[in-house]
């Protein structure tokens, strides 16, 4: 371990909603990436409940020695939550998980040791995406409606706001600088406005900003599909569009 890998400290947050029977493998590999990436500096792990149902609640209580805190709020916006997140950390470092996916178990050891040109103005991302949807295993030898995806680099994909406005390069699932997430914070759900998807605004942004978008080799993040009960789905299905992005001077 050098140096510099030694001085980041990384809070690591999973996010919860209605996960229920969900959040448990998701706890799980949220808790062996944990313990693999403290070899390489101070990382800690915790959840946040945004209006979480009761089941969800009662799993992650149960699970409360897993967690460096457990916090519970009622934003009802995955916005909202996230910037929570940003206020109460501490580190140096911040990654953000979603409550019902799963992680390779070295994506946050790489993510530390990953050297990028400019650190302090980099978001590192996953090198792939495993959508998997809940109904494949319930449908054998039907199509499938699993599939993967490889990310690229802002650099690699020319990255522009115009070309953003088009479609997402990037997942949710990210790690960077504290200072970045602060000082770009993730923009709220206005259903009236038709304004939204918190993630897709905060790339557009940041990318606007001349934020570098990078990916680490080697690692993988496995988004479940579901039918039902996302926040993510709920807002597409709204026709929500992105936030026009703030320009920092």
């Amino acid at each position: 371990m050098d140096s510099e890998n030694s001085k980041k400290q990384v809070d690591v947050f999973i996010l919860f909603h209605a996960e229920g029977l969900l959040a448990l493998p998701a706890m799980k590999s949220a808790h062996e990436l944990v313990q693999k990436a403290k070899s390489f500096g101070k990382v800690t792990l915790n959840a946040v409940l945004d209006n979480a149902d009761p089941k969800t609640k009662e799993i992650v209580s149960s699970a409360k020695s897993c967690f460096d805190s457990i916090h519970f709020v009622e934003f009802g916006d995955l916005g909202k939550t996230r910037n929570f997140c940003i206020q109460v950390a501490k580190g140096s470092h911040i990654s953000m998980l979603d409550g019902d996916d799963l992680w390779g178990a070295e994506w946050i050891s790489r993510a530390m040791t990953h050297e990028s040109n400019e650190e302090e103005a980099t978001v590192l991302h996953p090198e792939f995406l495993y959508y998997f949807h809940e109904d494949d295993l319930a449908n054998r030898g039907k199509v499938k409606k699993s599939f993967f995806i490889r990310h690229q680099s802002s650099i690699l994909t020319q990255a522009s706001p115009k070309l953003l406005y088009l479609a997402n390069f990037w997942s949710a699932n990210n790690f960077m600088p504290l200072s970045i997430a602060r000082k770009y914070p993730y923009r709220p759900t206005i259903q009236e406005l038709g304004l939204g998807i918190e993630d897709w605004s905060w790339n557009l942004e940041t990318v606007a900003n001349g934020i570098l978008h990078e990916v680490v080799p080697g690692t993988i993040h496995f988004i479940r599909v579901k039918q039902a009960g996302s926040l993510g789905v709920q807002n597409s299905l709204s026709g929500l569009s992105v936030h026009r992005p703030n320009i920092s001077g």
